[in-house]
């Protein structure tokens, strides 16, 4: 415990009507009366910063508090009208070249925190056993208040209310868990930086615990509602890159999918073409066969009449020739069906290749394999489309569901 070293920052509250308490901590300050608890020949070296007297304070003081009263708004004499906070740390604990780094970051941690109109002046003084700072600062904060009602608003149940800019102490130091949030913003603010801890943060008697101010609650879960809905929005940018993503993949699958399925046809289209050959040579073998075969019966049959046997031969000839011929005529109308519907598909796709500007099959493929045809683009347009106006209806029925 001996070793460690805390940052220290005090906050005292001066009444609007406590005037004299005011003069007074600003003449300690301005170190303009004598005192035991510094040594007088090192108070040449005390700075201050925008003013160097106490009644120079003094009369931006009143003009401060001049400046809110209105007509409307008079600040109450019970108000606390000014803070005198004394910023230092353990003896020892800042080194000397880092002191005036120290006392930049501390003013301009005042000024973030009560607003640089506020920070009225400030004193360093190096004349005592630490250095520290006093800074004297107007609890001033834009704040809606009620006004005084008439008695016609008390019979109706009404209020009048102004904004503007009123001393509102209780701000910042209304409640035991504001003046420890405001410990924690000077500890992140100024202490952090030069390694000093904080002093105790719990609130261990349960009636503090009761005062707690229901703003500093807001605030806690503000921050923490700001730092979830940060999450949200990186896990929905997440979300719509592995959906891009697995869109992207599901449309390669698909162009995968149809070539197979091209190929599959193709196939299949050669396969027949294949057999039909096989048929149409087995066909004519078979028939050039039996024609054979006519002709060395018609050569070995001696015993039969010359003109039967040419008439038997010349009839079953005929017969033959009937077959073919009528077989023949059968594979030309399939064939011509077959090329008919061919060139239709070969016209079709000399008409895709020409709206696309393709000039060769590969320049098609390419297109074709990477989605850029025109109906391939107009499919994937409907495609969204409809995936669009599906999340519009999801999104209306959210709606209406909240």
């Amino acid at each position: 415990m001996a070793n460690k070293k805390y940052g220290i920052f005090r906050i005292e509250k001066i009444k609007l009507c406590d005037g004299g308490e005011a003069m007074g901590r600003l003449k300690h300050a301005f170190r303009e009366f004598k005192n035991s608890s510094f040594d007088p020949s090192l108070t040449i070296n005390n700075y201050a910063f925008k003013y160097d007297s106490a009644k120079e304070v003094m009369n931006a003081y009143k003009e401060r508090i001049q400046s809110i009263t209105t007509e409307k708004y008079k600040p109450p004499k019970n108000a606390v009208g000014l803070y005198e906070c004394i910023v230092t740390s353990t003896a020892g604990a800042i080194p000397k070249e880092r002191e005036q780094e120290f006392l930049e970051k501390t003013y301009k941690q005042l000024c973030r925190t009560f607003g640089e109109e506020n920070v009225l002046a400030g004193v360093v003084h190096l004349d005592e056993t630490t250095f520290h700072l006093h800074a004297f600062i107007t609890p001033i904060y834009k704040t809606t208040s009620v006004l005084r009602r008439t008695r016609d608003e008390k019979k109706n149940g009404t209020c009048r209310t102004i904004t503007q800019d009123q001393l509102n102490a209780t701000h910042w130091t209304g409640s035991p868990a504001l003046m420890s949030e405001l410990q924690d913003t000077m500890w992140e603010g100024i202490f952090k930086d030069f390694g000093l801890e904080r002093g105790e943060i719990e609130l261990t008697s349960d009636r503090t615990k009761k005062k707690k101010n229901v703003r500093s609650d807001i605030r806690r879960r503000d921050k923490i509602l700001t730092v979830r809905e940060r999450e949200l929005e990186t896990e929905k940018e997440q979300q719509k890159i592995i959906k891009s993503d697995n869109k992207k993949k599901t449309e390669y699958l698909e162009l995968k999918e149809n070539d197979l399925n091209r190929d599959k046809e193709l196939f299949n289209i050669c396969k027949s073409k294949v057999n039909t050959y096989i048929q149409i040579s087995k066909d004519v073998t078979k028939n050039c066969m039996s024609i054979d075969n006519e002709i060395q019966i018609f050569q070995n049959d001696r015993y039969t009449p010359f003109p039967s046997r040419i008439n038997k031969f010349v009839n079953n000839i005929k017969k033959i020739m009937t077959t073919v011929t009528t077989e023949l005529n059968f594979y030309k109308a399939a064939f011509e069906r077959f090329w008919h519907k061919r060139s239709s598909d070969f016209r079709k796709l000399a008409d895709v290749m020409d709206r696309n500007k393709c000039v060769d099959f590969k320049s098609y493929n390419h297109k074709f394999h990477n989605g850029l045809l025109d109906y391939q683009l107009t499919k994937k347009q409907q495609i969204q489309q409809h995936h669009q106006e599906r999340k519009q209806q999801i999104d209306d029925d959210f709606d209406l569901d909240m």
